[in-house]
């Protein structure tokens, strides 16, 4: 298969660049962990009959969607689901960018064990936690086309956490 998009400044030649080049394989990736953690974490469970279970859950999956939604708005026309950023792509640090640099990740790891939570299920927590590894190196892949894209993506990257706001 071979998806190609235009990409090109206004004084520049068409360059197509194919699925691949934008980095195809990690969205599929991450397509088939979101849908294995989304369908087979409730398989064989009920919801949680505790309450810290339920709070716990509530908590997760709030912060994932606000955080990922948030993210998603802040990035407007930005917004890919691929690693590589579009040639329009602007360099953002304002909003939820000014205190971590990949909200929409961190938004889907936090759904992910809230949603384990939710089902109290152990299969579920080892699907979120291979999202989150999965998501870690697409973001560190992410930063080596941002690096190559915006000369102080450094400097950006010095001062605000990747995944979780002041820790990581």
């Amino acid at each position: 298969m071979s998806w190609s998009i235009e990409r090109r400044q206004p004084d520049q030649p068409r360059v197509l660049e194919s699925f691949s080049g934008r980095g195809g394989a990690w969205v599929v990736a991450q397509l088939i962990v979101m849908t294995a953690w989304l369908v087979l974490t409730p398989k064989g469970h009920k919801l949680t009959d505790s309450a810290l279970g339920r709070v716990a859950a509530a908590v997760l999956l709030s912060a994932g969607a606000v955080a990922g939604v948030y993210g998603a708005l802040v990035l407007g026309k930005s917004l890919t689901p691929f690693p590589k950023p579009p040639a329009q792509a602007q360099l953002v640090r304002r909003g939820i960018y000014s205190i971590m640099r990949h909200p929409i990740y961190a938004g889907l790891i936090a759904l992910s064990f809230g949603w384990a939570y939710l089902w109290s299920s152990g299969r579920g927590v080892v699907l979120a936690l291979i999202q989150a590894v999965l998501l870690d190196i697409k973001a560190r892949r992410e930063e080596r086309w941002l690096r190559e894209k915006f000369s102080d993506y450094d400097e950006y990257a010095v001062k605000v956490r990747r995944l979780i706001p002041w820790l990581y």
